[in-house]
């Protein structure tokens, strides 16, 4: 019981930390604190997973919890994230991204539409080489976990696959394999609302994970 109720408190907090869900956590923030205390208790879900956006979010991170442990994250399972977030009436949902796009602030360039498919080809690859050495632990290096998760959150957001939502495919390749290993969440502030995170993701653009590694310890939610 007790873990239910600090699995639901975590994903409210990873709703929280999403840019898109700032419209539905100011109306909730408008709330009295006895009103919001009444409401988040008897409810068996996050306040913000009411909102259409929070729904999809929460369902990704429901599936998450009911699959990490037996699906390892591939290519397949990122594009399925993306899936369960993105609207499910469009045909973009899953699919990736054909054209070229800049990210504003950010100084480095993102993977050409056209070299999308190759980079997720070569992430992919990638994962499945790291997480065949992680199964293969014993004991189990917590700080090894940590460092592959962080880096497949960065370089998901380096080639930036879909058209939309790759902050929230990101996090939540990220979240899959430390909860695949049993670790806890790492949820990151909002973006626009942490300078301190777009620093460590700017250091780490440029060879440096050192910074958003730390950082990311300073997000640690155990469940």
């Amino acid at each position: 019981m007790f873990r239910r109720w600090r699995l639901k408190k975590i994903h409210a907090r990873f709703l929280e930390s999403c840019r898109n869900l700032n419209d539905g956590r100011a109306y909730w923030d408008q709330a009295s604190r006895f009103r919001r205390w009444v409401l988040e208790t008897i409810s068996p879900l996050p306040l913000l997973g009411l909102h259409e956006d929070g729904q999809r979010l929460l369902e990704a991170l429901q599936w998450l919890e009911a699959n990490c442990r037996e699906r390892a994250l591939q290519e397949e399972v990122v594009r399925h994230y993306h899936k369960l977030v993105f609207m499910k009436s469009s045909s973009e949902a899953g699919s990736y991204r054909k054209h070229d796009i800049e990210i504003e602030r950010s100084a480095i360039r993102r993977k050409p539409g056209q070299k999308v498919p190759s980079g997720m080809k070569a992430l992919d690859s990638w994962l499945r080489t790291c997480q065949e050495a992680c199964d293969a632990m014993k004991p189990r290096d917590e700080e090894r976990v940590l460092k592959l998760a962080v880096e497949t959150h960065h370089k998901i957001g380096l080639i930036h696959p879909f058209v939309d939502a790759n902050g929230r495919v990101a996090r939540l390749a990220m979240n899959h394999l430390l909860r695949r290993y049993g670790l806890g969440y790492v949820i990151y502030p909002a973006l626009s609302e942490s300078p301190a995170f777009w620093d460590a993701l700017q250091e780490a653009h440029n060879g440096r994970i050192s910074s958003l590694l730390e950082f990311a310890r300073t997000c640690v939610q155990q469940v």
